[in-house]
């Protein structure tokens, strides 16, 4: 039997390199806004295709260190502000998240004491109170606490003194016998710390969020709106 002859193999060539680029290397697109020219990189470094562009380049990274340098001074600021807080100052703060989160947790509730029902549910926040069971003066203890705090009518919570008794019936009626009676017993004290105070200030604007987050994806209120 006859062996066929063996085959022939091409000689590689290696293909010439363009115009201005260098053996190995690849020409790579200029980083400088708008510019579309490309460029062989002399290091890594090496962003611009000209001296046009590296200007343009250097100007916005100094924009961009000018920018980073004043965020954090604006959060250095801040967090000097911050140590320098009262007490007072931070139960004030508290208390305006706390209060905020209970009239968006009772949003869509009638008032605990007079029953009425919200003045328009697209305004989550109209004509309503924050309303304590357990006054802060007499509790303060109890300011922050979620069976002690309920949305009530602007007119009850200001005008009507709080309308204990019928508060107490709505209370009741929503959250138990039992838990009212655990409110009634609670005579315990607390001296806020500022530790303590911006922890429920944090939480609550957290939890607030959360809410209206809720509630901007609930199809009955936009429907509403």
């Amino acid at each position: 039997m006859k062996r066929s002859a063996p085959m022939k193999r091409t000689p590689f060539k290696a293909k010439p390199p363009e115009a201005g680029q260098q053996p190995g290397k690849k020409p790579v697109k200029c980083k400088a806004p708008g510019c579309q020219n490309r460029f062989v990189r002399r290091s890594m470094t090496h962003k611009a295709c000209g001296p046009d562009c590296a200007a343009v380049l250097g100007r916005l990274a100094n924009e961009k260190a000018a920018a980073r340098a004043a965020l954090e001074d604006r959060r250095q600021t801040r967090a000097q502000l911050e140590d320098l807080k009262t007490v007072p100052q931070l139960k004030k703060e508290a208390q305006a998240a706390f209060n905020r989160w209970v009239r968006l947790r009772d949003a869509g509730r009638p008032c605990i004491s007079c029953g009425a029902p919200p003045p328009d549910l697209t305004k989550l926040h109209a004509g309503r109170d924050a309303g304590h069971y357990r006054s802060t003066g007499s509790a303060d203890h109890l300011r922050f606490h979620e069976d002690n705090c309920h949305a009530q009518c602007v007119k009850c919570n200001q005008w009507g003194a709080g309308m204990a008794v019928d508060y107490r019936l709505g209370l009741i009626a929503r959250i138990g016998a039992g838990r009212v009676e655990a409110l009634e017993c609670n005579n315990g004290s607390t001296k806020w710390t500022r530790e303590q105070l911006r922890q429920v200030r944090d939480t609550y604007r957290l939890k607030a969020r959360a809410l209206e987050k809720g509630a901007a994806n609930d199809p009955s209120m936009q429907e509403a709106a």
